[in-house]
């Protein structure tokens, strides 16, 4: 992005972890979740030494092509909550916080629910 002082180049770690940061924040989000063998393997990884600043760009996928920006944030949510509420507030947070830090007002947000946990952090499967 051109401005009259430079340029700035937003990368996509951060656009992720300002979006990601905004998923985790919503009622009945359990966590944004990495989907894939090698976010399985990062997963595994990061509960033995764990990275903040990787945390909040988990799960965020981030397509950035001049001004359209597209994103899809993977979550579980935490089990008893109503799925449909509990993506429209990740939209509406991760497009407001985005917007916010970045200035730029995403195109599209595609919220993915991959997975359902107990309030206790296990998986609503387990037993």
């Amino acid at each position: 992005m051109q401005t009259a002082e430079g340029r700035l180049v937003l990368t996509d770690a951060a656009v992720a972890a300002v979006a990601g940061a905004a998923a985790a924040g919503c009622d009945g989000v359990a966590a944004t979740v990495a989907r894939g063998l090698q976010g399985e393997l990062a997963g595994l990884l990061e509960a033995r030494v764990p990275d903040p600043r990787q945390a909040l760009e988990r799960g965020v996928e981030v397509h950035l092509d001049g001004e359209q920006l597209r994103l899809r944030v993977d979550i579980a949510v935490v089990f008893g909550s109503h799925i449909q509420d509990v993506c429209r507030r990740v939209v509406a947070a991760v497009v407001r916080e985005v917007e916010r830090a970045t200035g730029i007002r995403p195109t599209s947000v595609e919220v993915r629910v991959v997975g359902v946990r107990r309030p206790d952090g296990l998986s609503a499967a387990a037993r």
